[in-house]
């Protein structure tokens, strides 16, 4: 595969990425939080680079110290020695190395200043990033249970419609309460149909009962 092919197939997949973010919101916080963590990735190497300069610079300051130490040293041996232009020339390099160091040390201070700042930028960065993946695995929880309760909601209206098999259920319900009307209906018609039957059934009356009770009309009437 030539490397243009390779070049073209990688903005390509880019593209396809961006497409697909556009119709899902959870993946394009993904790449936002992705993006996000290649800029705080550059500028954490770019405050490192600037903190190397500030250390050599540091470095520098003890160095020029140290001179202005050296100078002055020889400066005092040569008055000693009534060597008053080895003195003046010690001398002059020493304010040399002090107008040096007064300008570096100025410069040092604002970077360490400037480095602070950038420190606190990148922690507040660092900061929202957290805050950020935290978010995310919130919002698609939510996105989750949300899908899951439209599901369960067509479900539901599924199976409340009657094109669902379960809907069967209900049809044979209604037929077997149909079927025990019937029944109770041919039941009332032949008991209709037989009056005395009906009577001994509401009243439980039994033949004991029918005698005695022909017996006391017998002797009622003088028979």
């Amino acid at each position: 595969m030539s490397l243009f092919t390779k070049i073209g197939n990688f903005f390509r997949g880019k593209a396809m990425e961006a497409e697909k973010a556009l119709e899902n919101p959870v993946l394009e916080m993904d790449l936002a939080i992705k993006d996000s963590e290649t800029q705080i990735s550059k500028f954490q190497e770019q405050i490192v680079r600037y903190m190397g300069s500030v250390k050599t610079n540091e470095k520098k300051i003890t160095s020029l110290k140290d001179e202005v130490k050296k100078y002055q040293a020889l400066a005092e041996k040569a008055v000693a020695a009534n060597n008053e232009t080895d003195a003046r020339q010690a001398l002059e390099l020493k304010q040399t190395k002090e107008a040096e160091l007064k300008t570096i040390t100025q410069q040092v201070k604002k970077d360490n200043e400037i480095v602070s700042q950038l420190r606190n930028q990148l922690t507040k960065a660092r900061t929202k990033i957290a805050s950020a993946k935290s978010s995310r695995e919130r919002l698609v929880c939510r996105s989750e249970a949300a899908d899951i309760r439209k599901d369960l909601a067509k479900a539901s209206t599924d199976l409340n419609s009657g094109g669902n098999p379960l809907a069967a259920l209900d049809d044979l319900e209604k037929k077997v309460n149909h079927s025990e009307a019937e029944a109770e209906a041919l039941e009332d018609m032949i008991a209709s149909d037989n009056p005395g039957d009906a009577l001994e059934d509401k009243y439980q009356v039994t033949t004991g009962e029918v005698d005695n009770a022909l017996a006391k009309l017998k002797e009622k009437m003088g028979k």
